[in-house]
């Protein structure tokens, strides 16, 4: 099995708060990894830190390495390398225009030119992610008008149209209903025979339901990584026994 991104000594702070803490982690390709824990144990600073979206902040102070395809990514450029690693966010972030115009941006960004092929691309991409015929009459009206679920469809859509290898969703489906969630899940059970995803996700049935490999974070350190099987049913470490029985988090 290939090793896609690989975690070695990883330490975030921020100011003088410690956020992640010697993180090693593995992380395959074409595979769903789950991560779980309670707020405030650094699972979203761990995709920020992942695309380099962390160095952003002004006081964030990042140490380790991060290799994607066995090369460091402090020296991949970062437009590819957040071309290549895309984050999709736990809100909805459409940009206030059409839906058309969403992801045609995101491609002439990446130097798409013509008509027929911005066209082509974003109606494949809207048909993967289960809305082209939701919204195949109304391509020009602004994506703010869309459900709640259907932006976050639109926003996985625009990070795919640029073909990442890499997607990074941060627990995508806290703010939707119980139909929008099992049409998220069931995209990403189907992204992931192309696609290597990370998902942060509070939700333990859906890591359960969805993902191949869950990591278990605890005040910024990874206490354990197993298959999502070994780990919901014989997790090896006492924290993780504690939080999977409710004891905390």
């Amino acid at each position: 099995m290939n090793d896609h991104l690989s975690l070695k000594s990883l330490n975030v702070a921020i100011g003088s708060a410690k956020i992640l803490q010697d993180v090693n982690l593995t992380i395959f390709q074409n595979k769903v990894l789950a991560v779980i824990g309670p707020s405030g144990c650094g699972k979203t600073t761990l995709l920020r830190t992942i695309n380099r979206l962390i160095e952003e902040e002004s006081q964030a102070r990042v140490s380790g390495e991060i290799l994607f395809r066995g090369k460091s990514t402090q020296q991949i450029p970062l437009t590819k390398l957040r071309k290549d690693i895309g984050l999709v966010f736990q809100q909805p972030l459409p940009f206030p225009m059409s839906i058309y115009d969403n992801l045609a941006y995101a491609l002439k960004y990446h130097g798409v030119k013509g008509k027929d092929s911005l066209t082509e691309i974003i109606e494949a991409n809207l048909k993967l992610c289960g809305l082209y015929e939701e919204v195949k009459d109304h391509l020009f009206m602004s994506a703010l008008k869309l459900s709640g679920g259907q932006q976050q469809r639109l926003c996985i859509a625009r990070s795919l149209c640029v073909e990442p290898e890499v997607l990074l969703m941060d627990e995508p489906c806290s703010s939707l209903d119980i139909h929008n969630t099992k049409l998220i899940e069931d995209l990403i059970l189907k992204l992931s025979a192309h696609y290597t995803i990370v998902i942060v996700t509070h939700n333990l049935q859906q890591a359960r339901r969805i993902a191949d490999y869950t990591a278990f974070f605890l005040d910024g350190r990874l206490i354990e990584l197993n298959t999502t099987t070994e780990f919901f049913t014989s997790p090896r470490a006492e924290a993780s026994k504690q939080y999977l029985e409710g004891l905390f988090g």
